[in-house]
């Protein structure tokens, strides 16, 4: 460990256990974000072992139209995501039956977690749901998001480049929302909130050094949190994060076909077997090979 890594994580745990300290968990502070432990997730270390974040995007009716499952290996630097397209129709067990995966978090954060894990056969440690406030307010911490993205298009007033593009909080929130002039349009728009993650990363990380903003993030993110975990384990997840290599990072969205039901609805078929192939290539270290995936980040 380096000593300028040293410092940045000892920054880090001060702040947040002195802002958890100070601001009682639950109830006090509007939640735009919840993190929760999954299965007993809380004695995890996620400081010896792979840890997998499920990351949900959650819409003003209550919809996760983002679903990322996001695997961190401190160990060697490497994070991979795995998105699901939010139109994805599958069996979502009782009472819910058969639908779109977008409304399983309606019926219970299980519901949700149960799906991702049966299309994986990765269960995650952590649930994280981020709401459209969030989302901004956190962007608006780390600053402007640089990515680069294969096809333009205008989306709610926003046009977006072929090529790099330099986004605003509100202008990566209409990035990551559009999806109806693509071919592919859940894939494609699953793809470009990978995209988007791995540029706040890397915008994160280019800014890490400078002094306060270590301490400015992390206070912006405690601002919106309504979580059960400790103070131990939130440092121990963002510790997760500050490993991660930029330059060894890993995506794929779960391959699929579009398909219209009898009732006129559009929906997405996976291809389960393909889903559990990718699932499997990074359970063990966090990375998806290209052999693997057949649409690789």
């Amino acid at each position: 460990m380096t000593a300028r890594r040293l410092v940045r994580w000892l920054r880090l745990v001060v702040v947040l256990a002195v802002a958890l300290l100070v601001v009682p968990t639950g109830g006090v502070r509007p939640a735009a974000i919840t993190l929760s432990a999954v299965d007993g997730a809380e004695g995890v270390d996620v400081g010896s072992r792979i840890t997998w974040v499920l990351v949900l995007g959650e819409d003003v009716d209550g919809r996760t139209d983002a679903i990322q499952l996001v695997g961190l290996d401190s160990r060697s630097g490497a994070a991979t995501t795995i998105g699901i397209p939010r139109d994805s129709y599958l069996q979502l067990g009782e009472p819910v039956g058969l639908d779109r995966i977008n409304v399983a978090y309606l019926n219970g954060p299980e519901v949700v977690v149960d799906a991702v894990a049966g299309l994986t056969g990765i269960r995650p440690d952590y649930l994280a749901v981020v709401d459209f406030a969030a989302f901004e307010t956190l962007l608006g911490e780390i600053g402007p998001v640089t990515l680069t993205t294969p096809e333009g298009f205008e989306s709610h007033g926003v046009v977006v480049r072929e090529g790099e593009n330099t986004f605003a909080p509100d202008q990566a929130l209409a990035y990551v929302r559009h999806r109806l002039s693509f071919v592919n349009q859940d894939f494609t728009r699953s793809a470009n909130h990978q995209r988007l993650m791995a540029g706040a990363l890397r915008a994160f990380q280019s800014r890490a050094d400078d002094p306060g903003f270590v301490e400015a993030a992390a206070l912006a993110g405690l601002a919106a949190v309504d979580t059960d975990l400790s103070p131990w384990t939130l440092y121990r997840l963002a510790q997760a994060l500050t490993t991660v290599d930029s330059r060894r990072l890993s995506g794929c969205v779960l391959p699929g076909r579009p398909e219209e039901l009898p009732t006129g609805a559009s929906v997405v078929l996976l291809d389960e077997t393909a889903a559990q192939r990718i699932g499997a290539d990074a359970a063990d270290d966090a990375v998806i090979g290209r052999r693997t995936c057949p649409d690789p980040l």
